[in-house]
């Protein structure tokens, strides 16, 4: 009985270490990317604007 809850117990601690590196890896690509326009404020909204309507 005190075998099963050692590989229970085992079995937990590394699927959370395997879990936590597998979100440490993805997590940079889960981010939100900056990119600034090459157009001033208005311009950018209005392509935006027409982008989203097209």
């Amino acid at each position: 009985m005190g075998g099963k809850i050692g590989i229970f117990i085992g079995g937990l601690i590394i699927g959370a270490i395997l879990m936590g590196m597998v979100v440490w890896a993805l997590m940079p690509k889960m981010m939100l990317t900056v990119h600034e326009s090459k157009l001033g404020h208005e311009e950018t909204v209005s392509a935006i604007k027409k982008s989203a309507i097209d």
